[in-house]
């Protein structure tokens, strides 16, 4: 059964230029460490993944990265593996995740390489169809206060998003267009 990891155009450059999904860095409330790389059984998508508004809105893409099962374990399974999760923070968890179905959580105590994604899949608010994001390549920009960007083609645009450490460890990342065009930017390293 495939595994599906849910994230954003926003985040999307930023991942494949590391070549990997992290575990996140952030720490809200008091849930333990270690964090998690998470992924879904669902197909359809999982509203804590994405920037939600900003979907709605057509400001970014919902982007799925599709991986084999084995490479998590079941939300179920996590007291048994990491003690330091108890009950309550997997109650708060859930509470807070609530609708979802929590039956098709997975997680990973790891960073995940890209390169094992079967498929990187994209799609828009207004059409609804996942299409395969077919072009990977990844530039970099630096903006005139110094932030720096990663850039890629998704759809036939050019999406670019920043990144800055929040205050709880987390990223927080915003979109924008690079001042020169795509094949005038270097690589991303």
């Amino acid at each position: 059964m495939p595994a599906y990891h849910y994230t954003s155009s926003w985040h999307l450059p930023w991942i494949l230029a590391s070549g990997a999904l992290v575990q996140s860095q952030q720490r809200i409330a008091d849930f333990p460490s270690p964090d998690f790389v998470w992924a879904t059984t669902s197909p359809r998508g999982d509203i804590t993944a994405t920037v939600r508004d900003g979907y709605r809105l057509g400001i970014v893409k919902l982007v799925r990265l599709t991986f084999e099962e084995t490479e998590f374990f079941p939300w179920a399974e996590v007291q048994g593996r990491y003690p330091e999760w108890t009950s309550q923070h997997v109650a708060a968890l859930e509470r807070a995740a609530q609708p979802q179905d929590i039956r098709g959580w997975l997680c990973r105590a790891s960073d995940l390489p890209v390169s094992l994604a079967k498929a990187i899949d994209v799609r828009t608010y207004t059409n609804n169809t996942w299409r395969p994001v077919t072009d990977l390549e990844v530039r970099q920009a630096t903006n005139s206060d110094g932030s720096e960007w990663r850039v890629m083609r998704l759809l036939g645009q050019v999406e670019a998003s920043s990144r800055k450490v929040r205050r709880d460890g987390g990223f927080e990342f915003h979109g924008g267009a690079p001042a020169l065009p795509f094949d005038k930017l270097p690589l991303a390293t």
